[in-house]
C-alpha cells in the first residue's frame, strides 16, 4: 500500500478550526456519495462508490485538506476509519 502524502498545512489548518479530521472526511464522502449520514466504518463500495466517486474524494480531500491519498488507499481501506489512519500515519 502507497502512503499518503501530506502538506502539514492543511491539515494543521483544520485542526486550527476546531474540525476534526474523521469528520471533514466524512462531510466530503457525504457530499460525493450525497449520502448521509456516513458511519466510520461503513464500506465505500457498499455505499455505492466506485473509482469515480473516489477520484472526487482525492480530489476533494487535496483542495480542503491538502492531502494526496493514492487511489489504492481506497481499495486497501474502504471506509473513513481505514482512510483517516492512513493520512495520519502516512
Amino acid at each position: 500500500m502507497r502512503e499518503p502524502q501530506t502538506q502539514a498545512n492543511g491539515v494543521a489548518d483544520a485542526a486550527e478550526r476546531g474540525e476534526d479530521l474523521v469528520e471533514q472526511v466524512r462531510r466530503i464522502w457525504e457530499e460525493v456519495l450525497g449520502i448521509s449520514p456516513i458511519a466510520t466504518d461503513d464500506d465505500l463500495f457498499d455505499l455505492g462508490g466506485h473509482s469515480l466517486t473516489i477520484t472526487q474524494i482525492i480530489a476533494r480531500m487535496r483542495k480542503r485538506l491538502g492531502v494526496e491519498v493514492p487511489l489504492d488507499v481506497f481499495f486497501d481501506e474502504p471506509t473513513i476509519a481505514g482512510v483517516v489512519d492512513a493520512v495520519r500515519n502516512g
